[in-house]
């Protein structure tokens, strides 16, 4: 594919719009792209046309504007090179302490990411974890210390949360337990107003569908086409004909 770009100006941001023009196109390909598929992406040749009153001057390069410049070659390798991963599922508990002794943050953080899908989960945080946790906590490492508390409790299947507050109660200082109690509070109460919200909303289209079809009823016994029908009222052929059937049941018996 080639990618036109017209420029009259000097922008010496062109080579970050360009490639975010790029971008732009394979995440669109991405969206669309059929499950289950091998997945190829087209090259796309990006071409810029100056027609300025002077000659372009800027800087055409995205590895010109890294900085500093011992990462440009760094940058150029995040194209032709594959991605660094740390697969911790690949990744043993022993050697994930090993690597991160000197951070009880890092193991900490690395152990919850491995665990958080995992039936252990809970075991792990009351018991071994827990040691950890104290020293973030004494170490002033609140932040962190809340954030995976939170990241856990939201997103493991198999904690219980009383035994999980408890747990917190008799480790924890009160103020950790208590911002960790009001936070959870709040996205419970946020949890219950987004349900009543989408209950409203589902209730009101049910509504509206219901009035439609009662039109629709009224419309087949004037009798009225099923396309015209469609056409006013926004429904699809397979709807009408769902009324039409019933009317036709109703009249049988």
């Amino acid at each position: 594919w080639i990618l036109i770009e017209h420029q009259s100006t000097e922008d010496p941001w062109l080579p970050v719009r360009t490639f975010k023009y790029v971008a732009t196109i394979w995440d669109d390909i991405r969206k669309k792209w059929p499950k289950k598929t091998a997945i190829k992406i087209p090259l796309i040749y990006p071409l810029i046309i100056h027609n300025g009153p002077t000659p372009y001057r800027s800087s055409l390069c995205l590895k010109d504007m890294i900085t500093p410049d011992t990462a440009q070659a760094f940058f150029v390798d995040m194209f032709v090179k594959p991605l660094d991963i740390i697969d911790l599922a690949a990744i043993s508990d022993t050697v994930i302490r090993e690597k991160t002794q000197n951070s009880v943050t890092v193991y900490a953080f690395l152990m919850i990411l491995k665990h958080i899908f995992k039936e252990d989960l809970p075991e792990l945080l009351t018991t071994h974890l827990m040691f950890y946790f104290k020293e973030m906590e004494r170490l002033g490492d609140r932040e962190h210390l809340l954030s995976m508390l939170l990241y856990a409790y939201q997103l493991s299947e198999y904690l219980d949360e009383q035994q999980f507050f408890t747990t917190l109660e008799h480790e924890l200082s009160a103020n950790i337990q208590g911002e960790i109690m009001s936070i959870a509070q709040k996205m419970v109460a946020k949890g219950r107003a987004d349900g009543m919200q989408q209950g409203m909303q589902q209730g009101l289209q049910q509504g509206k569908l219901a009035s439609k079809l009662e039109t629709v009823h009224e419309m087949l016994v004037e009798g009225m086409s099923e396309a015209l029908i469609a056409k006013i009222t926004k429904l699809s052929l397979a709807e009408i004909r769902l009324e039409a059937q019933k009317i036709t049941v109703t009249s049988i018996h």
